[in-house]
């Protein structure tokens, strides 16, 4: 599979700080860029993501247990795979979700990673599971 993204840095000079700093309980700098993507001219649009935050950096990396604690959930959650996605195979992402009995997973076919945040199939996924529901 093919990618619009050029390349990705990670900024280990915000990384290591703002890690120390939020193991004491500070965290006014975390919105500092800490993952940087370059995109093909021609492929960012205004949703694109074009770099993580050490916020959004510590949202996407799971803790080391992350499957356990998937069992533990005390609210729903949906996951919305695609089968275009070029970054993660969507039925081992599937099957890793089956033990978690509040993840619903749905899959979807054509968008690829970037362009599931903007594709009408995941847009009428979220939709219908927010109108449906669990608290």
């Amino acid at each position: 599979r093919k990618t619009h993204v050029i390349s990705a840095r990670a900024l280990w000079h915000n990384a290591l700080p703002l890690t120390f700093a939020n193991a004491v309980g500070i965290t006014q700098w975390n919105h500092l860029p800490m993952l940087e993507f370059e995109i093909l001219p021609g492929f960012q649009t205004p949703m694109e993501v074009t770099r993580y935050s050490f916020r959004g950096w510590t949202a996407i990396s799971p803790t080391r247990r992350f499957d356990r604690a998937l069992t533990k959930l005390q609210k729903s959650m949906l996951v919305v795979l695609s089968e275009g996605d070029e970054l993660f195979v969507a039925k081992k992402l599937q099957s890793f979700f089956a033990n978690a009995p509040r993840v619903k997973c749905v899959r979807i076919a054509e968008p690829t990673h970037s362009g599931m945040a903007f594709h009408p199939q995941a847009f009428e996924q979220i939709a219908q599971w927010l109108v449906g529901a669990q608290p």
